[in-house]
């Protein structure tokens, strides 16, 4: 996987990305992901170092969390502060393993300073590389107590879905 240089989220929002909230099919990183209502979403939540990570194309996570072991197509996230809300999502074309210290991944020292070390010690780490981050047209809104660790739904829940309550009844967390 090598660094991107984007800039900004996708300027591209799935509102505008398809002809209404109940079509995803055409969006999915250029049709390399699934996008029906029943593809997997794992709802994250980030800082805005996190996103900014994201929109360069990967989501670090320590390798112990349970999340880099369960089977999903799209990553969302949600952002405490300053909206509360999950405001994107985006396709996850892979995942790769990388260790601090190695040559020529992803994973940079600055990288490891700012996503890794403030909640882990480890030294090993999977790297979602993503597609582009979607900007969600209708934003999921926090009405309960936010999104702690990680969240499992479909495309469909999140699509659906208004506030964190009404995804929190269509999922799993872990």
């Amino acid at each position: 996987m090598s660094p991107s240089s984007k800039e900004t989220a996708s300027e591209t929002t799935l509102g505008e990305a398809v002809a209404t909230r109940r079509s995803w099919e055409s969006i999915a990183g250029g049709g390399q992901v699934e996008a029906t209502a029943e593809a997997g979403v794992c709802v994250v939540a980030t800082r805005p170092e996190t996103v900014e990570a994201c929109c360069d194309g990967g989501y670090p996570c320590p390798r112990s969390y349970d999340r880099t072991d369960r089977a999903f197509a799209w990553l969302a996230c949600y952002q405490p502060a300053p909206v509360s809300a999950i405001t994107h999502c985006a396709p996850v074309l892979a995942r790769t393993v990388e260790h601090r210290g190695e040559d020529g991944g992803w994973m940079t020292s600055d990288r490891w300073a700012r996503l890794i070390d403030p909640f882990s010690a480890t030294d090993e780490v999977v790297v979602f590389e993503l597609g582009d981050l979607l900007a969600l047209a209708d934003p999921v809104e926090n009405d309960i107590t936010g999104v702690r660790g990680a969240w499992y739904g479909t495309l469909g829940a999140l699509r659906d879905s208004e506030t964190l309550s009404e995804f929190s009844g269509s999922t799993s967390e872990g």
